[in-house]
């Protein structure tokens, strides 16, 4: 009876360690039934830079998301728009109007972000701010210029690098999306033809496809409608890169046509229908 005894709290010793060693690695959000956030490090102190050479998977996380899925109505793939289910001063507390300067006062300029889908960490952002950051990163960010000028329901995650693989393109996440009912395609573009006259000022033609892979209806600008002057005040235009030389091909001379602050013409869209 006495060898029982003893096999038993050994057993109960040897579960405690196993619970005990999962709870310091800390990390299992399908137990609180979250299956797509951004997490805060349990290190409020680290930043982006503090993080560059280190595995995600090593990283503590916060035990709640600062944002998950019960936050989002929708996510749109195509521009990596979030769109929220509340005002986003929400996510940033003490601060109904945003300034220039809020993510400082914050303390969460180069403050890095965990994206985790389905308990698997995927990949690291952060927020970037305009006049207190050292330096891009290689990460997805969440600049504060964009806070500020985005819709007051939207946050957007850039990607600095635009011939670089997109950290945000991760099949984890879309999948979780997906399952979730949260997940907007939104549309996608590709190149038809591409003709270029590479003389003293370099012409680029090209034809370009849209497609809009979403269940909504969605409006383009149109520069057929606007003219072009008007449509690069709002878009740059699309930006070649030849990946055999590294020539990158850009419009850089072009005029722009500004017009009242905050206008927009209902006849500068062309609605693209859904699929």
């Amino acid at each position: 009876m006495k060898k029982h005894i003893n096999k038993l709290i050994l057993i109960t010793l040897i579960i405690i360690m196993v619970v005990g060693q999962a709870c310091e690695q800390g990390f299992e959000p399908e137990k609180k039934n979250i299956q797509f956030g951004f997490y805060f490090l349990k290190d409020t102190t680290k930043t982006i830079e503090d993080i560059f050479d280190e595995d995600i998977k090593t990283l503590e996380l916060k035990d709640e998301p600062w944002i998950s899925e019960k936050d989002i109505e929708f996510y749109d793939w195509s521009s990596h728009c979030i769109y929220l289910k509340k005002d986003k001063s929400y996510f940033f507390p003490g601060f109904e109007s945003f300034t220039s300067d809020f993510l400082y006062k914050l303390s969460w300029v180069d403050r890095p972000l965990i994206v985790v889908a389905n308990g698997k960490k995927c990949y690291a952002s952060y927020f970037f701010g305009g006049l207190y950051s050292i330096d891009y990163w290689p990460y997805p960010d969440i600049f504060d210029f964009d806070i500020i000028h985005y819709p007051r329901d939207v946050i957007y995650a850039e990607w600095p690098y635009p011939f670089a693989k997109d950290l945000r393109s991760n099949e984890d996440v879309k999948n979780v999306l997906n399952i979730q009912g949260l997940l907007h395609e939104g549309l996608h573009i590709t190149i038809d033809s591409l003709w270029i006259d590479n003389a003293d000022t370099v012409t680029i033609r090209y034809k370009i496809t849209v497609k809009n892979n979403d269940t909504d209806n969605l409006y383009i600008l149109d520069p057929d409608k606007m003219g072009s002057d008007l449509f690069h005040y709002f878009n740059n235009g699309p930006i070649f890169y030849n990946s055999t030389n590294n020539i990158v091909y850009r419009s850089n001379y072009k005029k722009v046509t500004s017009p009242p602050l905050g206008t927009y013409e209902a006849d500068w869209f062309t609605k693209i229908e859904n699929n």
